[in-house]
């Protein structure tokens, strides 16, 4: 099973199952998770990453089959809801539709659910990512992005255990990533967010999704690039509060709707 931490409230309160981001961890949600203590927290570290670096990443199927049997541990009355980011957003939608009775909402970013352009010149980029990863001139790079000081130095401490495959793989399978079957059978609240400055497929995916699903809350945040939900994390903790409870149309972080 993947390695996980749990973080329970001791009463009945709501859990949210935090799925992390490529080339990150759990750790990465621990902003998010301190801004929302009225609810449980359930933070796997997925295939390849942090504590599970030694299970190796297989398919976006096969990790949403081991999410799920982390899933399957907790007590089946307690409400459960899913907060995803990029990978973890991918993960979460094979997820929702192998349990799609278990879970009340779902806060999903940064994914797409088109085609993305050029996937081949992507593929190739995830390939030179994997084998240069961790070049401390890079690895510097690409932790700048997250502004904050401790959390680059997480990133770099956590980047030590993921493997070139690992980035190569996950990777290349989000380029090829298409809606699982059983998608169009969801019926839950769940809101779409991307940022404004992401790639066009990304972009849309919000859109795209409140077309094929009810209930589900389009969110374009002009000027965020895909990294926002790191570098803000009291705006995705609000809107994880607001979809649990029932106020997503009122989210007040948001600036333009698609």
């Amino acid at each position: 099973m993947l390695s996980q931490s749990l973080r329970d409230t001791g009463d009945s309160a709501p859990i949210i199952l935090y799925l992390h981001g490529l080339g990150v961890a759990g750790w990465s949600w621990d902003p998010v998770i301190a801004a929302l203590p009225e609810y449980g927290a359930l933070v796997p570290d997925l295939p390849g990453h942090g504590a599970s670096s030694e299970t190796p990443w297989r398919s976006l199927a096969d990790t949403a089959a081991r999410v799920a049997e982390v899933v399957e541990s907790l007590p089946a009355d307690r409400p459960l809801h899913i907060a995803g980011h990029s990978l973890g957003a991918y993960v979460g939608l094979i997820l929702l539709t192998l349990q799609r009775e278990r879970f009340a909402t779902a806060v999903l970013s940064g994914f797409h659910i088109s085609s993305t352009g050029h996937p081949i010149l992507l593929k190739l980029a995830y390939v030179a990512n994997g084998l240069v990863f961790r070049a401390p001139p890079l690895l510097r790079r690409f932790a700048s992005v997250f502004g904050d000081e401790a959390v680059q130095r997480r990133f770099v401490d956590g980047a030590a255990v993921i493997k070139s495959r690992t980035i190569r793989r996950a990777g290349i399978q989000v380029v090829d990533f298409e809606p699982p079957a059983g998608l169009d059978a969801l019926a839950l609240p769940i809101m779409a967010i991307s940022g404004g400055a992401e790639p066009e497929a990304i972009r849309s995916a919000p859109e795209r999704l409140s077309q094929r699903l009810p209930d589900v809350y389009p969110r374009v945040l002009q000027n965020r690039d895909h990294m926002w939900p790191i570098k803000e994390p009291g705006s995705y903790a609000d809107a994880l509060r607001a979809n649990i409870t029932g106020r997503a149309e009122t989210w007040p972080f948001v600036e333009n709707a698609a």
